[in-house]
């Protein structure tokens, strides 16, 4: 009997036992999950005796269906009245004991909404990814090893972006698409809450076949900006080599461009999402200036410098061929960051000129030079060349001689009325106006001039043929830059019409304009108080050497008409003109002062019938000269149609 008693007691205490131990398993398996896990081995297993001295191996792969498989082995204190510790679990690798040869569970990321989600705090989203099956396996959305997509970096933790419709707080979901065999395409569709702070966040997640293991190339990430935070990729254009190009058709060019990274992410040359730049307005285009080193038809370059932190300036630099068709043209870039998003604030726009270079002007016997006013200054003027140029004051005086590339710095001081030349940090000053001279065929340019058509701000006409001075008018108290030339080589530079217009129209226009400003080299009142001939604004628009290289049509009409000028009884006259009429032009005396001018009379402008008046409306109008060429009427019948009773000579 007492034998029976012991062996019920043993067997009472065996039960117990195994009660109190289903209790820490029933405990584990259901309170809220470990933040992270570490699948383990025998070899490689998880003690804690800081607590207690007993140890317990309990497999609790049931709790962790997170997408990966092992043996857990914890240490619990053994009290039946105190909830046991949870001792630190470290994250887990993807393919946890699984040796996969021929890769039965692989996947490629194919579409996805958006690379950079912009939201407001506590906003939802949905978002979709789409995963092709490059496996051998059949995937499923049900089953004991349906495919979903977790959480990773570490995995098991709950997401800030979670929201309340996932099927748990580190699973957005569950594959939509029932069946996805190898070489078909699986829906993820979820929502999405972003977090209450405004910031940008990153969130991974992988794909895992549960109970099974982690889908090869299974990788999502999702960048979200909430509120309005610091871009996580921004930039600001900080240098480049040219601001617009001329070039020989089918010569190259190397060209760098400098862009500070004033986003809060770091740029890498070597990484998933390197920094390249690549054509766009459309992207994913053909450039015409491509180049065979490119490393792509639509990129000119990968960011050559290896690590760009916050703050720091990347370099990139590439070849651009121009094409055999002369023309103006402008290519369109943007940086990127490769996979992921386009980078704001890394746009880089080029204008090209592809053109023949002009060759030097030849002097004409006969030809008068004129005085343009290009724009008055309160400020220094900064005067360079691309080949040598002299320095000398009115007088002739030589001040200096310098080299292509060389920034000169003029300042005026309107107290003791002279001028101070700064070259290379060495001063020197005159009482004089200074003149700048160039030698051989160098063009001026002036490197502080903003004088960009509207029509494309990337361009910057700030280059000139013949001299440059810099004097003071002291009648109107204004310093002005004048631009001092060869009457036909100032005409390649009057900007009134565009290059594709037709070519008796364009013969036209130019011989009114050379016969406009001949008027005045020969009168000198005009401007005369402040030492130019005209204006370059408001007499004829001129916008100097770059408008030049654009307009090869216009230069061609110049050269077609050298010397001629429109006369009235053998004596060179005023020829103003205008955009257009409202079918009549007007007569000199309707306008201004003065007159009357026999060859300023009023006639019809049947083209502008039924039009708005454009302009002053005295002399030939710019519409109506444009549609008697395209009827085919040649250069001379148009001017002596606006131009009553007048002659076309040549003059020099």
């Amino acid at each position: 009997m007492q034998e029976i008693s012991w062996i019920i007691l043993v067997l009472v205490l065996v039960v117990g036992a195994s009660l109190i131990l289903n209790k820490v398993n029933h405990y584990y398996e259901t309170r809220s999950p470990i933040n992270s896990v570490l699948a383990s081995t025998a070899e490689d297993s998880i003690i804690d005796t800081s607590q207690s001295n007993f140890q317990t191996t309990t497999q609790i792969s049931s709790l962790l269906k997170r997408g990966y498989v092992g043996d857990y082995f914890i240490s619990v204190p053994f009290n039946p009245n105190v909830e046991p510790a949870v001792v630190k679990i470290k994250e887990a690798p993807k393919v946890l004991g699984v040796k996969v040869e021929k890769k039965p569970y692989q996947a490629e990321l194919v579409w996805k909404t958006t690379n950079v989600i912009n939201i407001a705090p506590g906003k939802r989203i949905t978002f979709e990814a789409k995963f092709k099956n490059t496996g051998t396996e059949t995937w499923y959305n049900s089953g004991d090893h349906f495919i979903a997509l977790n959480v990773t970096n570490p995995p098991g933790r709950a997401s800030t972006f979670r929201d309340i419709f996932w099927p748990q707080y580190y699973r957005p979901a569950i594959m939509k698409t029932e069946v996805v065999k190898p070489g078909e395409t699986g829906l993820f569709r979820f929502a999405l809450t972003a977090p209450d702070k405004a910031d940008e966040y990153v969130e991974r997640f992988g794909l895992v076949a549960e109970n099974l293991i982690w889908i090869e190339d299974g990788d999502l990430e999702i960048a979200m900006r909430v509120g309005n935070p610091k871009p996580y990729f921004q930039a600001r254009k900080v240098k480049q080599a040219y601001q617009d190009i001329t070039i020989e058709p089918g010569k190259s060019i190397t060209f760098r461009v400098d862009f500070e990274n004033t986003g809060s992410q770091t740029w890498y040359r070597d990484s998933a999402h390197f920094i390249a730049l690549n054509v766009t307005d459309p992207p994913g285009r053909e450039s015409i200036f491509r180049h065979i080193f490119w490393p792509q038809d639509y990129r000119p370059a990968i960011m050559k410098t290896e690590v760009v932190k916050p703050g720091e300036i990347g370099r990139f630099e590439f070849a651009l061929q121009a094409p055999e068709a002369p023309g103006v043209y402008t290519e369109k870039f943007n940086l990127v960051a490769e996979n992921l998003t386009w980078i704001n604030g890394g746009y880089l726009e080029i204008p090209i000129i592809v053109a023949v270079k002009p060759e030097p002007v030849a002097e004409i016997q006969g030809e008068p030079d004129i005085r343009v006013g290009l724009y008055p200054t309160s400020s220094a003027v900064k005067i360079t060349g691309n080949g040598q140029y002299e320095v000398r004051d009115t007088n002739n005086k030589l001040i200096g001689t310098y080299n292509k590339n060389v920034i000169s710095t003029i300042n005026y001081n309107a107290n003791n009325n002279s001028y101070r030349l700064s070259v290379s940090g060495v001063k020197k000053t005159s009482s004089l106006p200074l003149r700048f001279i160039p030698k051989k065929n160098t063009i001026l340019q002036l490197t502080n001039f903003e004088n960009r058509p509207a029509w494309n701000a990337e361009l910057n006409d700030n280059r000139f043929r013949g001299i440059l001075e810099i004097r003071y008018a002291e009648s109107t108290d204004r310093l002005w830059v004048i631009n001092e030339l060869p009457l036909e080589s100032y005409l390649r530079g009057v900007a009134e019409a565009g290059n594709e217009n037709d070519e008796d129209y364009l013969k036209a226009l130019m011989i009114a304009a050379r016969t406009y400003a001949m008027y005045h080299i020969q009168t000198g009142t005009k401007h005369d108080d402040e030492n130019f001939t005209v204006d370059a604004t408001y007499d004829q628009v001129y916008r100097g050497y770059g408008f030049e290289l654009r307009a090869p049509n216009i230069t061609q009409a110049i050269l077609d008409t050298e010397g001629e000028m429109v006369t009235y009884e053998n004596e060179i006259v005023v020829t103003p003109y205008f955009s257009q009429t409202d079918g009549r032009t007007r007569s000199w005396e309707e306008v201004w002062a003065g007159g009357p001018y026999p060859w300023l009379v009023s006639v019809p402008d049947p083209a502008c019938q039924g039009m708005e008046l454009l302009g002053h409306g005295v002399g030939m109008s710019a519409y109506g000269a444009r549609a008697m060429a395209e009827d085919g009427e040649g250069y001379k019948d148009i001017l002596q149609y606006y131009y009553t009773g007048i002659a076309i000579e040549k003059i020099y």
